[in-house]
């Protein structure tokens, strides 16, 4: 499947297969969900331990890369249906993120509140190797405790969600 990469204003300049894309140079686009319940817990998954790039970190429970002409709604949908099992999900547009670490992409945020409980989830065994519910305060005080658990940019990515 062919991936867009952007320049820095979030133009299409160019598609390359996912197996061609250089990290350290190529922009490209992802779609990511910051979920969240009644109770304004935050739904977070544990990346795969064997994954490329932050394996075993804790991240958003959805997120994927934007592939051939999808737009960023499109990605977070067919993700959210993938990796949790979520159908007919109603998501809201957020804000868009220009992350630069591991490597540079785009990230269009969307969010939605659902009450099910982390195991009522179907979650993808190839993306998650699990999921949690945690309240705001105890994802912030582990920032500042443990922040090696979390992906990189989750300080920046929870400041996004006042």
């Amino acid at each position: 499947m062919l991936i867009p990469i952007v320049n820095i204003h979030d133009e299409i300049i160019a598609h390359k297969e996912r197996s061609e894309i250089d990290y350290a140079k190529d922009i490209f686009r992802t779609a990511s969900l910051w979920i969240t319940n009644s109770k304004g817990d935050i739904l977070l998954a544990q990346r795969k331990f064997d994954k490329k790039v932050d394996p075993g970190k804790w991240a958003e429970a959805v997120g994927g890369t934007v592939e051939g002409n999808d737009t960023y709604e499109e990605t977070v949908i067919r993700e959210a249906e993938e990796e949790l099992g979520l159908t007919e999900l109603r998501v809201q547009a957020g804000p868009k993120q220009l992350i630069t670490t591991p490597c540079t992409y785009f990230t269009q945020w969307y969010t939605a509140v659902i009450d099910t409980e982390a195991s009522g989830l179907r979650i993808q065994k190839e993306e998650i190797e699990q999921l949690a519910w945690i309240p705001r305060t105890q994802l912030e005080l582990e920032l500042e405790e443990s922040p090696q658990k979390y992906i990189e940019a989750m300080p920046k990515i929870i400041a996004l969600f006042p």
